[in-house]
């Protein structure tokens, strides 16, 4: 069974337990007992939908830009932006003035007029922002605004200073970032600390150097790309998307500049209450500027990186691994790239692409043990695979990093509970299950899957009040489901057994009439639905097996021949209950043929033996019965020995 994703809704499932087995002994006083068809097997065989999973569905968030990468992305941008100052210089009309002049000229400002005089500040300011001296150009430019506000040039050059002074501050930041997180790998809380708040200084200093370069010139665009890095860096999608789309309006040679912002539409496209059209639209748009970004550059990590995220969203495998791919040979140290790789590899499928699948994700939460999403999905895969023990403990995991505060991670909580639950069930650690399940449907109330394999979970325990209640609740949630009411009938025939057992007649006698209700409900669903042949073979099978109890013999006959019809006679138990059904109207010759084709569909069937001797002795052929109770000593002595006995109680009448 392939596990199913709770935003992937499958249609409810057939989860009939298929271990036919005859292990009722009849008991003084009785000639036929219908067997115990469903038995306590812990194989559950659920047939219809598959529940594969889905990293694009489960994974709504915004994916993770690593600092390593948008570091990289903002140097690249930041030398975009000085390039195109340098040439937008022209725009200004200064005539440079040389150290020596301005040592010349510097005892007739004060003689200057103001206008004057911010002509020679602008000049000197000129000659280093030309040589890239940008402390001693601020200092002169600074002086030749504040003497004169209307000089436009002054203006213009100041613009680009502090543009400059900005882009520097970024680097810093970047620079004392990097230093932070090495000291939290060291575990150096002190240097921690004092580099974070370095960082954020120097994030401060860049948005009043870029801000104060627009106020300066609003027609630079490398200072609006400036400020779009400085609100990109705070997650300020909005803000950045508006200054970086302003940066590209005034000059659209500025193409490094389309990475950062096409990785903005793409996260919006993933806010909620974005419509799909919206995001489509995103989406679009992202996808350009991203694929002219690779263009440009195709060395940049992130770039390929969120090309691959659009390919894969898309649909488009093959090019989804190459984009993904070249992000890992740039920059392997990126876990959601990782993850992603991981992501395609499994929807692609096959045994070599799951391999890799398990590779990726491993890689993922190697570098990120506190990546949830990714636990989870390598919990999928290896749960696919039929690795409970290892899908387990990535479900954990997933629980154990899953801090279940947004939309996103209460959602993939309550399935990792579920998911982990499922998986313990499947590796027989059943009150394991119980708990897990417990917590999961108190998250999840409205998964009718969920609340049917929370059930069996019970059943194995032979716990069937609350196994009931699971199975009521599913079969509330999908009331049209014939096999959500066909699980809800089998649950209250598995409950009749237990009262039988603890000879609580009253209470069994209700729990047979119930179960005859639901699964004669059931059966008529199918034939208005429609299913598979089995299902409706299962339905009718063990309606048969309740009549048998309560002893309605004909409505079993009528129910058990159906059930054969459809499963093409090849279940030996539905035949042996069919036989038992025809025994009991008296139709010794019937009852025989069925207890003999039981015994040739599985050899040496003891209990088909059991009924096959039984009908001989009851239509008169006893030295048949004897043979019979002979061969059955050699393979179930003790239903030997209950055979000779009821050969004395047979009624004949």
């Amino acid at each position: 069974m392939d596990f199913r994703s709770q935003l992937r809704k499958s249609v409810l499932t057939v989860a009939v337990l298929w271990a036919f087995l005859l292990s009722s002994l009849p008991v003084s006083g009785q000639v036929v007992l219908p067997g115990n068809i469903a038995g306590r097997s812990g194989k559950w065989v659920v047939a219809g939908g598959s529940k594969k999973s889905s990293a694009v569905s489960r994974r709504t968030s915004k994916a993770k830009r690593t600092r390593k990468q948008r570091s990289s992305t903002r140097r690249q941008v930041v030398r975009r932006s000085q390039s195109v100052a340098k040439k937008n210089r022209n725009r200004r009309d200064i005539n440079e003035v040389t150290p020596e002049e301005y040592r010349r000229l510097e005892a007739q400002i004060n003689r200057m007029s103001p206008e004057e005089a911010s002509k020679v500040f602008a000049g000197a300011g000129e000659y280093f922002v030309v040589r890239d001296e940008i402390d001693e150009a601020v200092r002169f430019l600074e002086q030749s605004v504040e003497l004169d506000g209307n000089n436009k040039d002054a203006r213009l050059a100041l613009s680009e200073v502090y543009t400059t002074l900005g882009d520097r501050a970024l680097v810093k930041a970047d620079e004392y970032a990097e230093l932070a997180a090495k000291a939290v790998a060291a575990n150096d809380s002190a240097n921690e600390t004092r580099n974070s708040a370095l960082a954020n200084t120097e994030i401060e200093k860049a948005e009043k150097y870029y801000t104060a370069g627009v106020q300066n010139d609003p027609s630079n665009p490398s200072a609006y790309v400036g400020l779009g890095q400085f609100y990109d860096a705070r997650d300020d999608d909005s803000k950045a998307k508006t200054n970086y789309e302003k940066a590209l309006s005034l000059d659209d040679s500025l193409t490094e500049v389309k990475g950062p912002l096409g990785i903005i539409y793409y996260q919006e496209s993933l806010e909620e209450g974005v419509t799909s059209e919206q995001a489509d639209e995103l989406q679009n748009k992202a996808e350009q500027l991203i694929a002219d970004a690779v263009a440009t550059d195709p060395e940049n990590a992130e770039s390929q990186f969120f090309l691959g995220l659009i390919r894969y969203k898309q649909g488009d495998n093959e090019n989804a691994l190459g984009a993904l791919r070249r992000s890992l040979d740039i920059d392997s140290e990126n876990p959601e790239t990782h993850y992603y790789l991981g992501a395609t590899y499994n929807r692609l499928g096959g045994d070599d692409n799951v391999e890799k699948a398990i590779g990726e994700f491993e890689k993922a939460v190697a570098l990120d043990q506190r990546f949830f999403q990714a636990w989870f999905d390598l919990g999928v895969v290896y749960y696919n695979k039929g690795e409970f023990e290892k899908a387990i403990a990535a479900f954990e995991k997933s629980i154990e990093f899953n801090a279940d505060q947004t939309a996103e991670q209460k959602r993939v909580k309550s399935e990792s509970y579920a998911n982990a639950a499922e998986a313990y069930r499947q590796a027989n650690k059943i009150d394991l299950a119980i708990s897990r399940y417990r917590i999961a449907v108190t998250r999840i109330k409205d998964d009718p899957e969920l609340f049917t394999t929370y059930g069996f979970a019970h059943a194995e325990r032979d716990n069937w009040v609350p196994a009931i209640q699971a199975f009521q609740t599913a079969s509330g949630l999908a009331p049209d489901s014939a096999t959500a009411t066909t699980n809800l009938g089998w649950a209250h025939y598995k409950a009749a057994e237990s009262y039988e057992r603890r000879n609580m007649k009253s209470d069994m006698d209700a729990s047979l009439r119930q179960a005859d209700s639901l699964l004669e409900k059931a059966v008529a669903q199918y034939e208005s639905v429609g299913g598979s042949d089995q299902n409706k073979a299962a339905a009718n099978l063990y309606l048969g097996v309740v009549r048998n109890k309560l002893g309605d013999y004909s409505g079993a006959e009528e129910a058990l021949e159906k059930a054969n019809a459809l499963s093409n006679e090849r279940w030996a138990a539905a035949v042996v209950e069919l036989g038992i059904s025809e025994l009991n109207l008296k139709k010794f010759g019937d009852a025989i043929k069925h207890f003999k084709q039981a015994q040739d569909i599985q050899p040496g069937f003891p209990e088909a033996m059991y009924y096959h001797g039984l009908a001989e002795y009851k239509r008169g052929d006893e030295k048949e019965a004897r043979k019979i109770q002979a061969r059955l000593q050699g393979i179930d002595q003790r239903l030997a020995q209950q055979l000779e006995r009821d050969f004395f109680r047979v009624d004949f009448n």
